[in-house]
């Protein structure tokens, strides 16, 4: 479907990190949007700044009032009033990522990140790549990108569209790209994904969507993302490390957790990498990264020198600051397998002692992982947990994350961000790392600590 210039479109749940990215994409294109959200932030106030009108309300049918088109996040289902009244209307009702598929026709190179674990670096880092190229991308990605200044990088060009590609609610299966990366594929989302068939049987949808002279980029060391990819109509291109692959780093060496290598494709070494990322995870991103954009023609030497100019992605490890002379570092963590690879990064470190601080999201997860999220906790010197944020859920019964704090020994449970706050002034000290982790808002917690309000 097309979107048409002469419709008023509404966003609800425009203070997305995905959904301001698209809202920003169609002001620069020329269509009149306005958006509603539950709650202020950041990102709700820059749409605002940038002349988008936004109405803070949650749950309110008025919200779309004015709209021809409503365009709407994973989170709004059709139980939300917006949509429920949409539809009474007769109105258009679009997926976010249908929107986004919309705006991605006509460019001559579609790279859609994909993946359990790693869209956001792999995304950030073929971005970096294709600035470096010369090519003038667009960029859609879901975090601050330092190196466009935020989520978002816009051009009048059509050459290449670098987009993460979430598979939530089979949101990537409205995409048409040309060259697809597969990260990993493991269990997560159990509020929609009810097994692993379904979970791998998306992605296989996915692969399969890229055409004949295209390709498919996956880890080879990941049986799920191998079996989704050989659903693919077109070329597989192959990565890992520790079995044989297309494109791998060999003279692999680490030095403060970061690691140095050299680029390796089809057996041939295109360069040395010394990432400015920090674990063996980030590695697998880089060679990730290099498949793709080798697979879009871009030459070697630029492929290298792209990913050596890479700095990192916001919330990705993030260094915010301190607290009493320790260091504060955030982290989008949220899943046990990525919380396991931000352990094993802080513990390598050579602190005198980790304070992890974690903010559950959602319900279904924290009951579906409980027995994963308190093996990782427990290797933090001191566990710190705020309340489960529910987000697009509602609390089953009485779900705490009290009951995490109980299996771990010497957890300590501080529900709101004024309680984690307090105590971790009182009790951190220098020769601490401190390690906010969550896909929430626990970012914002870092701006108390370090003094932005």
């Amino acid at each position: 479907m097309k979107l048409p210039h002469n419709k008023r479109i509404c966003l609800v749940g425009i203070g997305g990190v995905s959904m301001s990215a698209l809202a920003q994409m169609l002001l620069s294109h020329g269509y009149t949007i306005f958006g509603c959200d539950r709650v202020e932030s950041a990102r709700t106030r820059k749409l605002a700044e940038m002349g988008i009108p936004v109405r803070i309300a949650p749950n309110d049918a008025s919200n779309i009032d004015g709209a021809d088109i409503v365009i709407r996040t994973a989170a709004a289902r059709d139980d939300a009033p917006e949509i429920i009244e949409a539809r009474r209307r007769g109105l258009v009702v679009m997926a976010r990522a249908e929107a986004w598929a919309c705006l991605m026709e006509g460019y001559r190179n579609i790279v859609a990140l994909s993946g359990s674990h790693g869209k956001s670096t792999t995304t950030g880092m073929c971005g970096q790549i294709a600035l470096t190229a010369g090519l003038d991308p667009t960029i859609s990605i879901g975090a601050d990108l330092p190196c466009i200044g935020g989520n978002l990088r816009t051009s009048d060009a059509r050459e290449i569209f670098v987009a993460e590609a979430d598979e939530y609610w089979d949101s990537f299966l409205y995409f048409r790209p040309t060259v697809a990366v597969i990260n990993n594929i493991e269990a997560d989302h159990p509020d929609y994904f009810k097994s692993m068939e379904q979970l791998v049987g998306s992605f296989s949808k996915f692969a399969s969507l890229v055409p004949p002279d295209g390709c498919v980029v996956a880890n080879a060391e990941n049986a799920y993302a191998m079996q989704a990819a050989s659903a693919a109509r077109c070329q597989v291109r192959t990565f890992g490390l520790n079995v044989p692959c297309d494109v791998t780093a060999k003279n692999l060496r680490f030095r403060y957790n970061y690691a140095s290598f050299t680029l390796v494709a089809d057996g041939n070494a295109l360069g040395e990498i010394t990432l400015a990322v920090h674990g063996i995870h980030n590695v697998y991103n880089a060679i990730a990264s290099a498949a793709a954009m080798l697979a879009c023609g871009v030459k070697p030497a630029l492929v290298v020198e792209g990913l050596n100019d890479f700095s990192g992605v916001a919330r990705r490890f993030e260094r915010r600051g301190t607290v009493n002379g320790a260091v504060l570092v955030d982290d989008f963590g949220h899943h046990p397998t990525e919380m396991q690879m931000t352990m094993d990064v802080a513990k390598s470190l050579g602190f005198r002692r980790v304070i992890m601080v974690f903010q559950p999201y959602t319900y279904s997860r924290t009951s579906q992982y409980f027995d994963d999220f308190v093996r990782v906790l427990r290797q933090a010197d001191v566990a710190v947990l705020t309340e489960i944020l529910g987000a697009r859920e509602v609390n089953p019964g009485n779900d705490t994350a009290k009951t995490l704090v109980d299996a771990i020994p010497g957890a300590v449970f501080t529900p709101t961000f004024d309680d984690a706050e307090a105590w971790l002034r009182a009790n951190a000290r220098e020769g601490d790392l401190i390690v906010t982790t969550g896909c929430g808002n626990l970012n914002l917690l870092c701006d108390r600590l370090v003094g932005r309000r």
